[in-house]
């Protein structure tokens, strides 16, 4: 099977993308990403082993700038990214006058629980474990700093795309994802099924109390499991009958807070407390984000969409005006209480009473701006996975994972879950590279003298360097040889986006390649992956 696609320039500044997969022809412009240019079909690459013996790849290997420099047909020269130092940007935090909300209503339960669930008893000492979540599986690292990975191929868990995830006082991990939950306690797996909350959507985040109890939240409410027995609430107890939950915390009284986009809810003891717009929280619009403890033992929120920080005092929430970051992904407080703000391209705002100082690419050795988990451990460490790689920050440096050098099911991590102090952190494994090869034709003939470039990170759909892949920490270029085939002899194990240039114009190769819904090639270690011929239609 050939998959064909067009390079071609269509009256605009985007390429679009043809792709024949059986009888269906798709259609895709590189820096158009609605829905109805969303490319869903594919086959799988073939993969075959690369160090056996006499194997040798056909190509060299990516290529340097000077070489594409040297071809005018080619694309403008690509630049080495630039060295990455450490260092700390400072930003004022605004602080403008606070505002006092008046004190909230006490609610009643307004969804009466299907079972009263009663606590059990923590198990102490707090393991100190972590663990990942990705649309690929989970991974977690034991006390002494050994990986685990977790996919519904080598585990009983059922199924790889991980939603959230919660540690128990009592070791257990909990794997949220699109088909209810997975409990894994010393190497006994528990499947609960979403239907048990009479819910068809997948779990949106979970959260388990000290006192071992496990709260699940989902677009029509949330649960509490108590080990036994279910307890299950409507989404009216959380102040509105529209939202969803977002975020959850357990308090250090062995409470839970609740946070939806316009609502702050608190069960303690069986009953319910809602704070919202005009009852509780200031009668302004609200986008709240994220919700977590402080060393105080009480919750603090931020607010997203209107750029606030909410403090709760004990009797009520006080709102101030804070500078934060655009497009706000995450909230966490460490040991330290220095808020972490995390951001889809901005990296991490860190606020103490000194500032705000931001971690990105720029400022740190953060392997990408893109933070879509944040979590922090007792130790003083704080753990973001980013849309490229695992992060960890011991207050004075940055130490990267990636799928080449830890056993992590892919390097877009999507949910941290860390207990107690946290593990030790382990040295990178040794990498081992795998490559990737493909053919470009066009009418039959080799596509020759083409520039091709693999990423390991999101494309650069806003065009802000010299290519989709240039402002990337790590990318990679091949040209076509006279047969239009590209090769790309020694690529760390990950998931790449491909792009090609012609015309002066990039396409990006999304769809029938593989079954990653965001359209990547996987690369082992050690294996050729071959994605076929590309038939470009002019």
């Amino acid at each position: 099977m050939k998959h064909y696609i067009c390079g071609a320039v269509c009256g605009g500044l985007a390429a679009a993308v043809w792709l024949s997969v059986g009888d269906t022809l798709w259609q895709h412009s590189f820096f158009d990403r609605s829905p109805s240019n969303r490319l869903t079909s594919g086959t799988d690459s073939l993969t075959t082993p690369l160090s056996e013996p006499g194997d040798e790849i056909p190509l060299s290997g990516p290529i340097s700038s000077s070489q594409i420099a040297g071809n005018p047909d080619l694309h403008p020269p690509i630049s080495s990214p630039p060295p990455v130092r450490a260092g700390e940007t400072q930003r004022s935090e605004a602080t403008p006058a606070e505002i006092a909300a008046p004190s909230p209503p006490e609610l009643t339960t307004q969804a009466e629980p299907t079972t009263q669930a009663e606590p059990t008893t923590p198990v102490e000492p707090e393991a100190a474990i972590a663990c990942v979540g990705t649309a690929f599986g989970a991974s977690c690292l034991s006390e002494e700093g050994e990986w685990e990975l977790y996919t519904p191929d080598n585990s009983r868990l059922s199924t790889a795309d991980i939603r959230d995830l919660a540690i128990c006082s009592n070791g257990a991990v909990v794997f949220a994802h699109t088909a209810g939950l997975d409990i894994l306690q010393e190497d006994r797996w528990t499947a609960i099924s979403s239907e048990t909350w009479d819910s068809d959507s997948a779990v949106t985040v979970v959260e388990c109390l000290d006192d071992g109890t496990i709260w699940v939240g989902y677009d029509e409410g949330l649960s509490q499991f108590d080990g036994s027995d279910w307890t299950h609430f409507e989404r009216s107890v959380l102040g509105t009958p529209a939202s969803s939950p977002v975020d959850m915390a357990g308090d250090t009284s062995n409470r839970l807070w609740v946070l939806t986009p316009q609502t702050i809810a608190l069960f303690d003891r069986g009953n319910w407390t809602t704070y919202s717009p005009g009852a509780g929280l200031p009668q302004q619009d609200t986008g709240l984000v994220g919700i977590a403890i402080g060393e105080n033992g009480r919750p603090r929120a931020r607010d997203g969409d209107f750029n606030r920080s909410l403090r709760f005092t004990g009797e009520r929430w006080v709102v101030r005006d804070v500078d934060q970051p655009a497009g706000v992904t995450g909230f966490a407080i460490d040991a330290r209480d220095s808020e972490w703000i995390g951001s889809e391209e901005e990296g991490a705002w860190v606020y103490s009473r000194g500032g705000a100082v931001v971690q990105d690419r720029d400022s740190s050795n953060l392997s990408s701006n893109q933070v879509l988990a944040i979590a922090t451990d007792a130790s003083g460490r704080t753990w973001l996975g980013t849309s490229w790689g695992l992060n960890v920050f011991d207050g004075r440096e940055w130490i990267a994972y990636h799928m080449n050098t830890a056993d992590l099911p892919d390097n877009r991590i999507v949910a941290i879950a860390v207990a107690g102090e946290g593990p030790r952190l382990p040295e990178p494994l040794a990498p081992l590279p795998g490559a990737l090869v493909g053919t470009l034709v066009q009418a039959g003939e080799p596509f020759a003298d083409t520039l091709v470039e693999v990423c390991v990170d999101t494309l650069d759909e806003m065009r802000r360097g010299p290519s989709p892949c240039a402002n990337q920490l790590e990318f990679y270029a091949a040209i076509t040889d006279i047969d239009g085939q590209f090769t790309f002899s020694a690529l760390p194990t990950g998931r790449y986006r491909l792009a090609f240039l012609k015309n002066g114009e990039w396409t990006q190769i999304e769809a029938g390649l593989s079954d990653d819904p965001l359209s990547r090639v996987l690369v082992t270690p050690g294996n050729i992956t071959n994605i076929g011929s590309l038939d470009i239609i002019p």
